[in-house]
């Protein structure tokens, strides 16, 4: 039905899991027209858009979202993709605010935990960083092996690299416990 939001918003949301980035922002755009008041939209448009180098536009989704439902229980994925998106676009110091406002939200966020762990470590606070690589390897230790061997779902092959240089580095002697020295 060419006129359902939650077929496309369904498909986006696949093409995203999938690594398919650009299939993933067209499909949850035209459910987004549909429907511009549906909050999990507008955070996997966000996350489709960050994982694209969008970083304005997927602010602006993640925020919308949180104007919308303000109480949403699930408020700390905005939180997560505005980190994201102040990541992409080179802030990662403003990034850490955020990060931080997810897992205080849910504190076994580990989306929340990862860019927490990038962001501090591009922003030189690597003792804390490596706190949360510690914390992920703790508590989910497949996700963060993953992470820094280079599993992301960027779009963009400059941006996955520099988010697992990122974790690597927050890491750092870590590496060694997770089996992933150079």
């Amino acid at each position: 039905d060419p006129t359902n939001h939650a077929g496309y918003y369904l498909i986006g949301h696949a093409a995203i899991r999938r690594r398919r980035a650009a299939e993933a922002l067209s499909n949850l755009r035209r459910a987004h027209e549909l429907n511009p008041n549906d909050c999990r939209t507008l955070q996997y448009l966000a996350w489709a858009e960050f994982n694209l180098g969008l970083s304005s536009e997927a602010r602006e989704h993640a925020e919308l979202a949180l104007r919308l439902s303000p109480r949403d229980p699930q408020r700390y994925n905005s939180y997560w993709l505005i980190a994201f998106a102040e990541w992409v676009a080179g802030a990662p110091h403003v990034g850490v605010s955020w990060a931080r406002k997810a897992i205080t939200e849910n504190p076994t966020f580990f989306h929340g935990r990862g860019i927490l762990a990038a962001c501090l470590a591009e922003s030189g606070e690597l003792e804390e960083a490596q706190a949360e690589i510690a914390f992920l390897i703790c508590h989910d230790p497949a996700y963060i092996r993953a992470l820094v061997a280079g599993d992301n779902y960027f779009g963009i092959p400059e941006l996955g690299t520099r988010y697992t240089s990122a974790l690597r580095t927050a890491a750092g002697p870590l590496l060694a416990e997770m089996g992933l020295c150079d």
